[in-house]
């Protein structure tokens, strides 16, 4: 058995949702108050 640390350690999707990292293009609001469509990277949780 191992400890809670360990745990989450070895398999944190299970404790805080997935650590992929996911591609989507979206609209983004730029400090130049400029909106453009962009590939964004990041991860769903």
């Amino acid at each position: 058995m191992v400890s809670q640390v360990d745990h989450i350690l070895l398999r944190p999707d299970t404790c805080i949702g997935s650590v992929e990292i996911s591609d989507q293009e979206q609209w983004i609001f730029e400090d130049s108050d400029q909106i453009s469509f962009k590939l964004e990277e990041y991860i769903y949780c």
